[in-house]
This record gives C-alpha cells, structure tokens and sequence, in this order.
C-alpha cells in the first residue's frame, strides 16, 4: 500500500491562515510604526552560511 502526502499550500500574511490572495488586509492588522526585524543575527544571509 502506497502512502500518499498532501503538498501544504502557502498560507497568507500570518501563521494562523491570514488574508488569502485578493482579500483586503483590515488597517489594524497593519503595523503603526516601521518594523525592524532583527533577523540577520539569528538567520544570516546565505552567502555569509556558505562561508
């Protein structure tokens, strides 16, 4: 018996789901201020992996 895997769609702007393609995003999702994310720390650039 052969098991198949369902592929996971990509979901939208958020972990839980969020907006699919089209929808409007509801202004209180949107951020107040610019957001820094600090990334590059924790998930370096792939040139700077590969050494």
């Amino acid at each position: 018996m052969v098991m198949r895997l369902k592929r996971r769609r990509p979901r939208g702007y958020s972990e839980d789901g969020g907006a699919q393609r089209g929808e409007v995003i509801p202004e209180h999702e949107l951020a107040a201020a610019p957001v820094c994310l600090d990334d590059e720390n924790e998930f370096p650039p792939v040139s700077v992996q590969r050494g």
